[in-house]
């Protein structure tokens, strides 16, 4: 029982819209995925919550597509993202951006700014919501997936359905279900990590104009508000070039698993160096059992890499609409 009303002037709605028209024009892959304001009131149980000032973007690949009008009034359903944490004085709101009107200068509120990046709903800094584009009958696959593989001691979001209402002219306007997902980030790998083993490496890996598929390791970069990569790097990007030494991690497991000077005694030692084999097995037998055509296995896709500060590495899946007989886009 979650409703997440989402509360946004026209204005704002629009602005993500035009953001979308902008760069879809451009024939670039390359979005913008800087955030807009609104206020979001989340009812769980009867309970309520509210956070004013919250980040709110489209989020998706090829579900993305223009959804307002002029007056800010949607004629399309699409997924949404929101940063509870986002306190809008990064470099894209600075100048010259479409969301430089959205600055917030902290320099005179050092506390203020620290609630704002601390602020959490059930531990999460980030989330997302995302309709039924799949048509899934039963608005129940990609919650048995991502239970299956916790189940199997694979890590994975968490996942369940949400009622999510949007403000319009004449008041909230219900979409409908829609799957809530908990974001993969550092609150993540803190939750399901301990001590020892946080504060290393994320990467989210996806078909960013070449599949991830770990024969090499071009396309590796530190993910910004407007540019993706095929192993976009999601923690530890303030470090220095020389203490961070060049992505050295991804590089080793990717050398390790395209080493053909090997024997096959020698390729699988080399291999449990750089990555927990037993994990990656139960990742892959659950993989082939749910049919996921856009997954690693398939599709060299929708995966991200966690390498612990000593260097295994963990797989994480994620964006499993397509299971369990949704091949493409239907049921």
């Amino acid at each position: 029982n979650i409703c997440v009303k989402i509360d946004i002037s026209a204005y704002e709605l629009k602005k993500i819209d035009e953001a979308h028209s902008h760069y879809a024009s451009t024939g670039n892959s390359t979005r913008s995925d800087t955030y807009r304001k609104c206020n979001l009131q989340i009812t769980v149980n009867g309970a309520e919550y509210r956070f004013d000032e919250v980040g709110i973007r489209m989020r998706g690949n090829t579900s993305r597509r223009n959804f307002a009008d002029e007056n800010g009034e949607i004629f399309n359903l699409v997924h949404f993202r929101f940063s509870l944490n986002e306190t809008f004085d990064g470099e894209e709101y600075q100048s010259g951006s479409w969301a430089s009107e959205l600055y917030h200068d902290w320099s005179s509120d050092e506390d203020g700014k620290k609630a704002r990046d601390d602020r959490t709903f059930a531990t999460m800094k980030k989330f997302y919501v995302k309709w039924n584009k799949n048509y899934d009958q039963t608005y129940s696959r990609e919650i048995y997936a991502n239970k299956t593989f916790a189940q199997c001691g694979v890590l994975c979001p968490h996942v369940t359905l949400a009622n999510v209402q949007l403000k319009q002219k004449s008041g909230f306007e219900n979409l409908g279900v829609f799957t809530l997902y908990e974001t993969i980030d550092k609150q993540f790998v803190k939750r399901n990590f301990d001590k020892e083993h946080r504060g290393g490496d994320l990467y989210k890996c996806s078909y960013n104009n070449a599949p991830a598929n770990l024969t090499t390791a071009d396309g590796r970069g530190v993910e910004t508000p407007t540019q993706r990569f095929v192993y976009s790097l999601k923690t530890n990007d303030d470090r220095s070039a020389a203490d961070y030494n060049h992505h050295k991690y991804l590089i080793a497991l990717i050398d390790a698993l395209n080493d053909d000077s090997l024997s096959t005694e020698e390729f699988r030692q080399k291999l449990e160096t750089v990555a927990d084999m037993d994990y990656f097995a139960r990742f892959e037998a659950v993989n082939y059992l749910l049919g996921n055509p856009d997954c690693f296995r398939n599709n060299a896709n929708n995966y991200y890499l966690y390498f612990t500060p000593q260097g295994v590495a963990y797989f994480i899946p994620y964006d499993y609409d397509r299971c369990l007989g949704i091949n493409m886009d239907w049921n």
